[in-house]
């Protein structure tokens, strides 16, 4: 994507550093979660009530919450597309399993911003972001590469693509969802 395209709000989202720290941002917590992300939506599920495979939209009229509806998909199919659609992006992932290899990168993730070196915009090796005694036991190394897309249809949404244009509308959208009593977009 050409870089005139993008929201010039993007470069936030990176430091500029001259330091040997090997990790994107400095947080104090990193990593997997050691029981993996499931459990912890298990958990923080466990008293909700959750309904899968149920169309929202077309039972709309089926739905009384006591507090909120929680509504996951698309806000401008919520919403009936009356502004207009937004634009998104998607992730297409490649895993790579190396079964000599102990360690691939010099760190969990690397970041590919020339599209001469492939079109993938990022590579993970999930080893590298386990706790030591754990990667330690494993043969092997597990690589994802990345490749960011233009979705055919919302089942592959990831993120709403990120220029101006598309983040006002955005903006439109979730005013007018505020406005709906109950409803958290």
């Amino acid at each position: 994507m050409p870089a005139h395209e993008l929201s010039a709000g993007l470069a936030k989202r990176f430091d500029v550093r001259e330091d040997d720290e090997p990790r994107l941002m400095r947080h104090k917590y990193q990593g997997i979660l050691l029981n993996g992300y499931a459990e912890l939506m298990r958990n923080r599920l466990a008293d909700i009530p959750v309904m899968l495979t149920v169309d929202c939209l077309k039972e709309r009229s089926s739905f009384h919450p006591r507090k909120w509806l929680v509504f996951t998909g698309p806000i401008d199919e919520c919403l009936g597309y009356d502004l207009g659609g937004l634009r998104y992006r998607g992730q297409q992932r490649e895993h790579i399993y190396l079964p000599e290899v102990d360690y691939a990168q010099p760190c969990g993730q690397v970041n590919n911003p020339a599209l001469a070196n492939g079109p993938h915009i990022r590579t993970l090796e999930w080893k590298q972001m386990l706790p030591r005694e754990y990667a330690e036991r494993m043969r092997g190394t597990v690589l994802t590469r990345e490749t960011t897309i233009t979705p055919a249809g919302a089942d592959q949404y990831e993120y709403r693509f990120p220029d101006e244009q598309n983040a006002r509308l955005y903006q439109e959208y979730r005013a007018r969802a505020e406005q709906i009593p109950g409803l958290n977009v």
